[in-house]
């Protein structure tokens, strides 16, 4: 998919949130996963679902590192489904976790996710946690005309310049299953 059509389903898609929602759709994903494990050995799924996965997860990894984020470590799991642990190191950093937060999203369609795989994307738990803290940092700084637009282009931006770091942590996630945040702190270095 092109930059500009990227940009274009993101901002779509952050626009279309309904709000009082959200929060309790993202709490009840954040609870299912953590249910989960990582795991080693990767069967369950297509190889690849997995490395589909991967570069959802690299993608949120590389982004959080980008931003100066604290990335605490990135997993795929053999139902092909993962996860990121990232945190703002600093209150000031809330752009830079949206811009993580559409991470995974952005890599995936910058790679040509198919037309189901954008519904999905649409509609996923990170789209909603971004969609949050952009009301939240407007909140913050009413001042500040933030935009749905404005966080679609910084992430897709962001992952665009990124692509052959996502590369090698999606490739680590592969093989390996997860990677903790000094292994990717690594991999995301030029």
């Amino acid at each position: 998919m092109m930059i500009d059509d990227a940009i274009e389903l993101v901002t779509r898609s952050l626009e279309v949130v309904y709000l009082e929602s959200a929060a309790a759709r993202v709490a009840d994903t954040q609870w299912r996963n953590s249910a989960k494990e990582c795991a080693a050995a990767l069967t369950d799924a297509s190889p690849s679902e997995v490395m589909r996965c991967a570069v959802h997860e690299s993608g949120h990894a590389i982004a959080a590192t980008c931003g100066g984020l604290h990335v605490e470590r990135a997993c795929v799991r053999a139902d092909g489904t993962g996860s990121c642990d990232y945190r703002v190191t600093d209150e000031s950093q809330t752009i830079e976790r949206i811009v993580a937060d559409l991470g995974g999203v952005a890599a995936e369609l910058l790679l040509g996710a198919d037309e189901e795989r954008q519904f999905a994307l649409a509609h996923s738990q990170d789209i909603l946690l971004a969609r949050i803290h952009i009301e939240e940092l407007r909140a913050q700084r009413p001042d500040q005309e933030l935009t749905a637009a404005t966080c679609a282009k910084l992430a897709c931006c962001t992952i665009a310049s990124n692509m052959r770091a996502i590369d090698r942590v999606a490739r680590v996630l592969f093989a390996l299953g997860e990677a903790d945040g000094a292994i990717i702190a690594a991999l995301a270095r030029p």
